[in-house]
This record gives structure tokens, sequence and C-alpha cells, in this order.
């Protein structure tokens, strides 16, 4: 009987272990991959980006707006330098950079070898944040 109570006492401390272990791997998983996309990195392709966003309004001079100041880690900034996440970087600034009356301006270029540059954001457009999909340009990448 007490060899029973021994194995139900390994049995269960080994499963608490295992349930207080298993989230410190989501903890680490930044630290020992790569950006936690371990195996999609091989396949990834590198690229850099040029970016500038202006806010205008009428009777003023252009003020630049620094990314940087509004992202908590800067590394993350290339995360937001993609077509599907750029609508919703262009509607937050919308909303909390550009003051009643003001207009958006953006540009975004990115570095993508071998082809060349890609731009993101389609310049001509007046102001972002009327632009339909936030003067996000439509493609495959």
């Amino acid at each position: 009987m007490p060899q029973r109570r021994i194995l139900a006492n390994v049995a269960v401390a080994a499963y608490v272990l295992v349930q207080l272990l298993l989230p410190l791997r989501t903890l680490g998983q930044d630290f020992f991959d790569t950006e936690g996309y371990f195996s999609w990195n091989m396949f990834a392709n590198e690229y850099s980006c040029t970016w500038s966003y202006t806010v205008e309004r009428r009777g003023e001079l252009p003020r630049f707006v620094d990314l940087r100041e509004h992202v908590r880690e800067p590394l993350v900034l290339h995360r937001l330098f993609h077509r599907d996440s750029l609508p919703a970087v262009h509607q937050w600034l919308c909303e909390n950079v550009v003051e009643r009356g003001g207009r958006l301006r953006a540009s975004v270029r990115c570095a993508m070898p071998p082809e060349g540059h890609v731009d993101l954001v389609d310049t001509t457009a007046d102001d972002v944040c009327r632009a339909e999909g936030f003067a996000v340009l439509p493609g495959d990448r």
C-alpha cells in the first residue's frame, strides 16, 4: 500500500511539474528561437524599409511623425511594414496622432532583393486617413 501511494504521489508531482513548465516555454521562445519564427526564418526574405510620415495642417509647417516614439520596442518597427498590418497602423495614426483638420502623408518603401524597391503606400494620396485602404497599395507581398 505505501508503495502505491508513493507512485501516486510521484505521478501527481510529475503532472504538476509539467503543467508549471509548459508556460515557461513561451516565455523563453523569443530568447531561444529567432523572434519566435524558428523554422520559418530560413525561408524569410530580408528587407529594409525607409519610411516617412508627416502631419500637415493648413497654415502650419509639416510635422514629422517618428514611429519610434509610439512603439514600445524599436525592434518591432520592421513588423509594421507589411501590407496586412499597415492599414491598422495607419488607422491608429489617424485616430491618435493626427489632430482634427490635419492630413497624414506617408511613404513606405522597402528594398527587396533581387527585385529592387517596392512601394507599400500610395505616395500620391493627399490624406492617408481618407484614402481607400488607408493608402496601402495592393500586392502579393
